[in-house]
């Protein structure tokens, strides 16, 4: 794969056949049609979605975890302690 090159004349043609080929190659990937795409389907599982169009009830009140507070220590501004509220 690498080569030892020795002049700089097979140097500077080494570089203009790569520059040629990867330019050829960019021409004809951007020329050509990309194939159909198509998204994946789901999995057969145990997952009940409804059906499009249908309004979605709410669902149950939740309570996240919140940062209520934060303590920091004079003596070592690096270190400091959250205060979080768990919620549910």
């Amino acid at each position: 794969m690498f080569t030892q090159i020795h002049s700089r004349s097979a140097l500077t043609t080494y570089y203009q056949r790569m520059s040629l080929t990867v330019a050829a190659l960019f021409t004809v990937m951007s020329l050509t049609v990309p194939g159909t795409a198509a998204a994946q389907n789901l999995p057969t599982t145990n997952i009940e979605l409804p059906i499009p169009g249908v309004m979605v009830p709410a669902s149950k009140d939740y309570t996240p975890a919140l940062i209520r507070g934060l303590r920091v220590y004079p003596d070592n501004p690096l270190m400091f302690d959250f205060v979080i509220d768990k919620g549910e």
